[in-house]
């Protein structure tokens, strides 16, 4: 961040930016004037914080150019969640001071971004001094709780069916778009432009982020029919491609009830799912450990009932050699699942994690530019370590796929 002097030809062009912002605009331009006098002009570099969630309120911005990027930290992640691109003109920063409380949210600055600073001691006088200043705020703040019928702000989507991009609408299962309601419209770089057609929650957009690590994501509100039409589309039964074509065989699942439990952990976007012998089952999802609502209490005999069908004969001998056996799993057109089973001191039990079905790349994922130059190396080792849920194998399988 660096100040800018405000003087000669700038302070003209300041005035002018203060008399197209709805906060000044029904001001007298002596008022304009003396308002410009007490703005700090700011210019930002890309990425560069501008104000952050938690801290204390002391000033507002008004935008004069570039695009403000406002984030909220999700309460049970920790991970900051876009919700809304603030352009030239608009002012950010505002409530807190009226409130009296710390930042609701942060702000970044993408590319080009300027702003006027008020502090806390000017934003109080024009109050004071400048009835109309007064009014327009009130009218301003009202239009805003109008709009703010949605959680998270949308930007409007005129797409039609048929500009859906095939590559963004595999990146996400079938189950876990119709439960949400969301659609992967275009994919940009490591941008997603995605679909909302119902009120989009912090809950739907971390579980996005879940399986979409690194991406970053533009929501947009789009239409109940266009979001019908591309779900009928991607059920649509695949044509044969000649009349002699051999019949495609149907395969029936050697585990209905698992199948259906997985398809239900996709559809709630769900990241594990750990089973226990005498121990109710438990989901994780948006970081939490929480009771799967419905389902009971798993005996041993229960648990092995549900697996053994689907498990290797290999995993089978291993596990009963080993108690403990991992494998992997599929539903075709669903996900894939990586499946530990084990025993323990009151008996076997299992745990579920959902790998996704697309391969991301290196550019998606936002990693940095030396993970590529690690994968052109010849030879040697890499480690690529973190906890749980930290991204290891989602990072891995872009090198490879770089790789191959």
């Amino acid at each position: 961040m660096k100040a800018v002097p405000i003087a000669g030809d700038m302070a003209n062009a300041i005035v002018s930016e203060l008399g197209q912002s709805p906060f000044f605009k029904d001001l007298t331009p002596d008022d304009l004037k003396k308002i410009a006098g007490q703005a700090k002009l700011l210019q930002f570099e890309p990425g560069e914080t501008i104000m952050e969630q938690d801290a204390p309120s002391d000033s507002f911005f008004l935008i004069v150019s570039g695009e403000v990027i406002i984030r909220v930290r999700h309460t049970k992640t920790e991970e900051p969640v876009e919700v809304a691109r603030i352009k030239p003109f608009d002012t950010i920063g505002e409530l807190g001071l009226l409130l009296g409380q710390p930042r609701s949210a942060s702000a970044g600055a993408g590319p080009d971004v300027m702003l006027l600073r008020f502090d806390e001691k000017f934003f109080t006088e024009m109050f004071k001094t400048l009835p109309a200043f007064g009014l327009v705020t009130c009218r301003i703040l009202a239009k805003r709780l109008q709009q703010s019928s949605r959680k998270i702000p949308l930007s409007q989507s005129n797409v039609d069916v048929h500009q859906i991009s095939d590559d963004a609408k595999k990146l996400l299962p079938v189950d876990f778009l119709q439960r949400h309601r969301v659609l992967p419209l275009k994919v940009e770089g490591n941008i997603l432009h995605l679909g909302f057609v119902d009120d989009p929650s912090p809950q739907v957009i971390s579980a996005v982020r879940e399986k979409l690590p690194g991406m970053e994501l533009r929501p947009v509100a789009v239409d109940a029919a266009v979001f019908n039409a591309a779900m009928q589309e991607t059920r649509a039964p695949l044509k044969p491609k000649a009349a002699a074509a051999a019949p495609i065989p149907i395969v029936t699942s050697k585990s209905p009830a698992l199948d259906d439990m997985l398809r239900r952990m996709v559809a709630e976007g769900a990241s594990d799912i750990h089973l226990s012998s005498g121990q109710h089952p438990r989901w994780r999802i948006d970081g939490d450990m929480q009771d799967m609502p419905d389902m009971e209490i798993p005996t041993e005999a229960s648990v092995l009932a549900l697996m053994e069908p689907t498990m290797p004969q290999r995993n089978i001998k291993q596990f009963k050699e080993d108690n403990d056996s991992d494998f992997a799993y599929a539903i075709p057109g669903v996900s894939r699942f990586r499946v530990n089973m084990f025993r323990d001191q009151k008996g076997a039990g299992v745990v579920f994690r959902q790998i996704p079905d697309k391969i991301l790349t290196i550019e998606q994922l936002g990693l940095p530019a030396v993970v590529t130059q690690l994968c052109n190396f010849p030879k040697g080792l890499i480690l690529v370590t973190g906890p749980t849920g930290s991204g290891k194998s989602t990072t891995l399988a872009a090198m490879v796929d770089h790789v191959n």
